[in-house]
């Protein structure tokens, strides 16, 4: 074998290396397909910040149905077929973009590609519309423009929230009501219940009394949402998921449920 390499000369090693990569080349390229795949994704929380949130409003409203990405070399690479969006609060907002893709599909291992990167559920899309910079994570990939989860379910939900200022408290009326972008109503309580809040008092003896609170009050309400599901667990607002204890958080035009919210109960309805 030695004496075979020492016989090799440069153009011999040349020759060898432009064989292999043509035929790794040939096995790449004909290992992949051009196809259009509709993607939903909603927008990345800004977790570098001490409380995250979701983007400001003006990434939201500098994006429009029919804004396309574009590959460095010209190519398109996406293009916005919907947008949904609901109020956060403050100066911010969710979104859900979905999107018409075109990407590349590995047939050997069955994933799809757009810049060299899987497009993966749970996965990270980095896309830029017009200079304006989106990143989002995809909870949808399909070959229809048919998204499944754009379709609704309605859920009731009963929250419990303690320790709430009175006036704060006395806003967790039939008047909460939230709504989308489009009109559509995701949440808004039906019945509420309002009571003194309690505190544990510990006495001279050492006993621990619970007494009511002179100025906090508890809440207790029932509302409805839409909610989407998947896999057994149906979120509201696509980031909220619907579990006995688990925390909320509900911004609507006249206040704020705080994150201190726990779902006590819920069902789904339809």
């Amino acid at each position: 074998m030695e004496k075979l390499l020492k016989k090799l000369s440069v153009l011999d090693y040349v020759v060898f290396i432009v064989v292999v990569v043509v035929i790794v080349g040939f096995f790449v390229f004909y290992s992949r397909e051009n196809v259009t795949v509709y993607v939903s994704t909603v927008n990345e929380w800004s977790e570098w910040l001490e409380d995250p949130m979701p983007p400001p409003y003006w990434l939201s409203n500098a994006l429009k149905v029919g804004d396309k990405a574009f590959h460095t070399s010209g190519g398109e690479l996406a293009e916005i077929i919907g947008i949904e969006n609901t109020d956060w609060g403050g100066q911010r907002r969710f979104s859900r973009l979905n999107l018409k893709v075109k990407a590349l599909y590995n047939v050997r291992s069955k994933v799809y590609l757009l810049k060299e990167q899987p497009l993966i559920v749970g996965g990270t899309l980095t896309l830029n519309f017009k200079g304006v910079q989106y990143q989002g994570v995809i909870t949808y990939i399909g070959t229809t423009p048919e998204f499944p989860e754009s379709k609704l379910s309605k859920a009731r939900v009963e929250v419990f929230i303690p320790e709430v200022y009175p006036w704060l408290a006395e806003t967790y009326n039939k008047d909460y009501v939230v709504k989308d972008t489009n009109g559509l109503k995701i949440f808004r309580i039906i019945s509420s219940r309002i009571i003194p809040a309690e505190r544990s008092i510990v006495t001279d003896d050492g006993r621990i009394l619970r007494r009511s609170d002179p100025y906090y009050k508890d809440v207790y309400f029932i509302a409805e949402a839409q909610v989407r599901c998947q896999e057994g667990t149906c979120y509201y607002n696509d980031t909220f998921p619907l579990r006995i204890g688990a925390h909320i958080r509900i911004h609507s035009t006249s206040s704020l449920v705080e994150e201190k919210a726990i779902i006590k109960n819920y069902e789904i309805l339809d």
